[in-house]
């Protein structure tokens, strides 16, 4: 809540210089409510996960106050966007390395020590995908192999298949989207 209607009135330029001439956390308030629905519609973007685009609204923005003293920050809307962006491709990065690690700890377990046995794995997770796009409906197996496969546009698969944008748009999602069900189902 915003104690300061006059604080409120203020521009973000503003309220940077006052925060870093008195501190007054009101200063990161306002800016908070200006700007949180951003910050959350960046990390959505990004990270796809409701929770964790939460938990980066607040991560970003505890760090706010020192970075507001630390740097000097012309536009701050531009600023936090930028900031938003890294976080996320961090932890996407992260995720990345963890998804790895997991696979990696899964290879373990089985004791596919040798390497022939690792590519066996890649081996049976190139089989397993090919197997998904077949379980896929054909509007879905079609629209997403000539999407991700053939890399060709929506408007090429629309000419190809004859299907709307809407349709194409949609057999290419719910298809993504059920193929990394089959996927994720493999891997665990």
């Amino acid at each position: 809540m915003i104690r300061s209607s006059a604080k409120n009135a203020k521009t973000d330029a503003q309220l940077v210089a006052d925060y870093k001439q008195t501190g007054d956390q009101t200063c990161i308030e306002v800016l908070f409510n200006r700007y949180c629905h951003l910050v959350f519609a960046v990390a959505m973007k990004y990270l796809h996960q409701q929770d964790e685009s939460k938990d980066a609204v607040i991560d970003i923005f505890e760090k706010v106050p020192a970075d507001l003293k630390r740097y000097e920050i012309k536009n701050f809307s531009h600023w936090i966007y930028i900031v938003t962006k890294n976080y996320c491709f961090q932890l996407l990065k992260k995720r990345k390395h963890n998804l790895s690690a997991e696979v990696l700890d899964y290879s373990l377990q089985e004791n596919w020590t040798d390497p022939a046995d690792e590519v066996d794995f890649g081996k049976l997770l190139i089989d397993h995908l090919e197997e998904s796009l077949r379980s896929l409906n054909e509007e879905q197996r079609i629209c997403v192999q000539l999407f991700y496969l053939d890399e060709k546009s929506y408007e090429e698969v629309e000419q190809r298949t004859g299907y709307t944008y809407k349709q194409v748009k949609s057999h290419i999602q719910n298809g993504k989207r059920n193929l990394r069900i089959f996927l994720e189902r493999f891997l665990k």
